[in-house]
C-alpha cells in the first residue's frame, strides 16, 4: 500500500494550506496562500495515526486554541484526528466538526480553525495529488516536543541547534526516514539504513548519551532490535471500529479466537476487550487485537469471519474515509442496514448508505 502526496486547495478561494514560515517551528499557524510546490504544501495521510501530516516536517494538523496549526504527533489527542471524507476534512473523534475558512474570507492569511459542518465553500477542498509516496508508517514522530530528534532546543550532541531543523542529512524531500546522513559532530551518528538513530549496530545499550531520548520516548513506547527494521516494533495503536449508524462496534462473536468465527456489530464493552479492538498494521490493513487475524469471506460463505491473515485481496481491508474497503474494491457492510446487535456483515459494493460508514474510536 501506498500513501499519495497531496495539495489541499480551498474550494472557495484555489489557495493552497501551508504552514507559516515553511512549519519549521511547532504551532505554525496553517493558512491559504498561493501554490508553489514546495515541501511545506505538502501532505499526506497517515493511517496509522490517524492523522494528516506535512511532508516538509512530518508535523500533523492540529487545532491550538481555535485556530489551525501544526505540531509533532501526540498521541491520542482528539485534535490531531482528521481524515478526508469525499471534499471535507472531517475530525475521526466528532464527524460533525470540519476544517473551516472563517467568516468566508477570500484573503492569504486567512484564519482556519475548527466548526461544525454545513457544506460551504470555505469547508471544501480539493486533493491534488502530485506524486510521490509517503511514509507509510508515520512513527518517527515523537510523542512531545522534548524528545523530537534534532528538534528546535533538543540539545545534546550530534543535534542541529535550536531554530534550525530540519538540518540536511534528516529527512529526504521524498520523506524517507530513518535515512542516513545524520549529523556528525557529537559522534552520535546513524550507522545503517533502517536502524534508529543513534541505536547500537551490536553491542552497548540504547540510548547513547548526549541528549538523545530517554528510553520509552523514541517511538513512543518500544525499540527495534538491534540494525532491525523499524515496522515491526512499532507499538500498535488498538481501536474501536464504531458504525455511525447506530454507534454499535465490530465485534469477534462471543470472543472467539477460532480462524472461521463471525464478525458482528454489538454493543460496545464499559471496559475494552480485545474481541472488539483493533489495530493497523505497517501497510494500514486492519487486524484483530484477539488473535492478529484478518476478516474475510469465503465461497461458500458471504459472511465475513476471522481467518488467518494472507495476501489474498479480500482480507485486506483499509480505512479509506469513512468506509472500509479492501483490495477488491468491496466496503464492509452492515447486513441489510438490520440495527439489531448481533447482525452479521458482509463485503459489498459502495452505496454510501449509513451501514458502510465507520469511524475509529482509539483507546
Amino acid at each position: 500500500m501506498t500513501q499519495p502526496y497531496y495539495m489541499i486547495k480551498s474550494r472557495l478561494t484555489g489557495f493552497v494550506l501551508e504552514p507559516e514560515s515553511g512549519g519549521l517551528q511547532p504551532n505554525a499557524r496553517v493558512t491559504p496562500v498561493d501554490a508553489n510546490g514546495r515541501d511545506s504544501q505538502i501532505w499526506y495521510d497517515c493511517q496509522s495515526t490517524g492523522t494528516l501530516r506535512n511532508k516538509a516536517n512530518n508535523f500533523c494538523l492540529d487545532i491550538e486554541g481555535e485556530l489551525l496549526v501544526v505540531r509533532p504527533y501526540q498521541q491520542g489527542d482528539p485534535n490531531q484526528q482528521w481524515m478526508r471524507v469525499d471534499k471535507y476534512i472531517k475530525n475521526r473523534v466528532d464527524q460533525n466538526r470540519v476544517l473551516d475558512i472563517f467568516s468566508n474570507s477570500r484573503d492569504r492569511g486567512a484564519k482556519i480553525g475548527a466548526w461544525k459542518f454545513h457544506g460551504g465553500d470555505n469547508q471544501s477542498w480539493d486533493f491534488d495529488f502530485v506524486g510521490g509516496n509517503a511514509p507509510i508508517s508515520g512513527s518517527y514522530a515523537q510523542v512531545g516536543a522534548s524528545t523530537y530528534p534534532g528538534y528546535p532546543g533538543s540539545g545534546g550532541s550530534g543535534y542541529p541547534a535550536a531554530g534550525s531543523y530540519p538540518q540536511p542529512g534528516y529527512p529526504a524531500a521524498a520523506g524517507g526516514y530513518p535515512q542516513s546522513g545524520y549529523p556528525t559532530t557529537g559522534g552520535n551518528q546513524q550507522q545503517q539504513v533502517g536502524a534508529y538513530p543513534g541505536y547500537p549496530q551490536s553491542g552497548g545499550s540504547y540510548p547513547q548519551g548526549g541528549g538523545y531520548p530517554s528510553q520509552g520516548s523514541y517511538p513512543q513506547t518500544s525499540y527495534p532490535a538491534s540494525g532491525g527494521s523499524t515496522s515491526s516494533n512499532q507499538p500498535r495503536r488498538e481501536f474501536f471500529i464504531v458504525s455511525t449508524m447506530h454507534g454499535k462496534v465490530l465485534d469477534i462473536e462471543k470472543g472467539k479466537k477460532e480462524a472461521g468465527t463471525k464478525i458482528i456489530v454489538w454493543d460496545k464493552h464499559s471496559s475494552p476487550s480485545k474481541n472488539q479492538l483493533w489495530y493497523e498494521d505497517g501497510h494500514g490493513f486492519i487486524h484483530s487485537a484477539l488473535n492478529d487475524m484478518t476478516f474475510t469471506s469465503t465461497p461458500n460463505d458471504t459472511d465475513l469471519s476471522m481467518q488467518p491473515a494472507t495476501n489474498d485481496a479480500k482480507s485486506q481491508w483499509k480505512f479509506d474515509g469513512e468506509k472500509i474497503v479492501n483490495k477488491i474494491g468491496e466496503c464492509l457492510d452492515i447486513k441489510g442496514a438490520d440495527k439489531d446487535r448481533g447482525t452479521k456483515l458482509c463485503g459489498y459494493k459502495y452505496q454510501n448508505s449509513k451501514n458502510q460508514h465507520w469511524r475509529q474510536e482509539f483507546i
